[in-house]
């Protein structure tokens, strides 16, 4: 019987991998969210007048196309991944290994390192605990996004990879190394000073590694109630993160305790981009302003991905939008016969973009766009520059 279940929650999120899924669970929660009644005193993030039958209608019509034509990639591409050398890769750049890991940790420690000098120099190091002391810990991200452009800055993004291989790692052999810990380390730091998106898509990318890797790799059950324990565990720290933000700021919107602060986030992050996709599909305009036509709050920037995309393809966002998520399911469907190797990370990335797609699209941002570039060029670099593999000794304890 207890195989029986396992079995049938395995089964359960395998299936929240695929492409169209990771949309379709983001557009439920946000619109589940959006129906029901504002659970703090800041409200559910906009304030506008009660929509029509008709045009909330619309609006799910229009996901229904955007998560069907994400399927229909998905599943073309799995066909036209056959031609990618697959087996050259598993041979230098394969799960069991640790050499690919290895390149990304130190991209990652020069990154979040790079990352941790400019704002400590920007904010003094007693201005540093002030803001986290004070709950306004999106100080410390506003600092980086000074003046931003891709570059060293950027590695600290590689932060999420390592942190996704050290989950995929204990998941599967239960493995807790030095590496496991550096990298962990590492997600967290950049999940404080960066964005609490780095510690979702690390967990994401790692679950995903895990579930699709094959069973040729000899990766051991999870249960049930390990998935349970695991899963509170992080909503936990998600929770206290959210708090270490924005604790401030609801604060002063009456908020008189951590749960009500941390709910009214959740709610407004949630509810409002599906009041946003509602004008986007029902009045889309490319002037930019639709998040106060929709009247959503100024403070929130993340309002829909109809929306963002109605800004450069107007009345054709819905189609431009479908476009997006197709090719973003023919990319997971080829990527599918890399499960055995390190290059099926950019599978997870690009399901942490579609379960984005809700509230924005992702796929162009510097964090995909480097988490994509790093997740390629290591594993093809050891792979077709046949560099040598280094062993550093590491300290490791496996749990039983």
């Amino acid at each position: 019987m207890r195989s029986l279940e396992t079995k049938r929650h395995i089964s359960f999120l395998r299936m929240l991998t695929l492409p169209h899924v990771g949309v379709l669970v983001g557009v439920v929660l946000s619109f589940g969210v959006w129906m029901l009644p504002a659970v703090s005193t800041a409200g559910k993030g906009f304030v506008a007048a009660p929509t029509s039958f008709y045009e909330t209608s619309l609006t799910l019509l229009a996901y229904g196309a955007i998560v069907a034509s994400c399927a229909v990639g998905y599943f073309l591409g799995i066909p036209l991944g056959r031609r990618l050398p697959v087996s050259r890769v598993q041979e230098r750049a394969g799960l069991e290994m640790t050499g690919v890991w290895t390149a990304w940790i130190a991209l990652a420690t020069l990154g979040v390192g790079l990352a941790m000098l400019k704002i400590v120099g920007a904010l003094g190091v007693g201005g540093c605990i002030q803001a986290i002391t004070s709950f306004n810990a999106n100080g410390l991200k506003k600092v980086l996004y000074e003046d931003y452009s891709l570059g060293l800055l950027s590695l600290r993004y590689v932060a999420i990879l390592v942190g996704g291989i050290a989950i995929f790692r204990y998941l599967a052999f239960r493995e807790v190394s030095m590496r496991t810990i550096v990298s962990l380390c590492l997600t967290l730091a950049i999940a404080m000073i960066s964005s609490r998106l780095s510690l979702i898509w690390a967990v994401v990318i790692g679950g995903c590694t895990y579930l699709l890797a094959p069973s040729s790799i000899e990766k051991r059950k999870i249960s049930l109630a390990e998935v349970a324990v695991w899963g509170g565990i992080f909503m936990f720290v998600i929770g206290a993160l959210t708090i270490s933000r924005t604790y401030g700021y609801y604060q002063k919107r009456g908020a008189e305790t951590f749960v009500a602060a941390a709910s009214g986030e959740f709610n407004r992050y949630l509810a409002a981009p599906f009041q946003g996709s509602i004008e986007a599909v029902n009045s889309p305009s490319t002037s930019g302003r639709m998040p106060d036509t929709a009247g959503i709050d100024n403070g929130l920037t993340t309002n829909s991905a109809l929306m963002e995309v109605a800004v450069w393809a107007g009345k054709w966002n819905v189609v431009a939008l479908s476009v997006i998520l197709f090719l973003s399911g023919v990319a997971c469907g080829m990527l599918h016969y890399f499960r055995g190797t390190y290059v099926i990370v950019m599978y997870g990335v690009f399901q942490c973009c579609n379960l984005e797609v809700w509230r924005i699209v992702m796929f162009d941002k510097g964090i995909t766009l480097t988490l994509l570039f790093v997740a390629l060029a290591v594993p093809f670099t050891l792979t077709f520059l046949r560099l040598p593999a280094i062993q550093i000794p590491t300290l490791k304890l496996r749990l039983r």
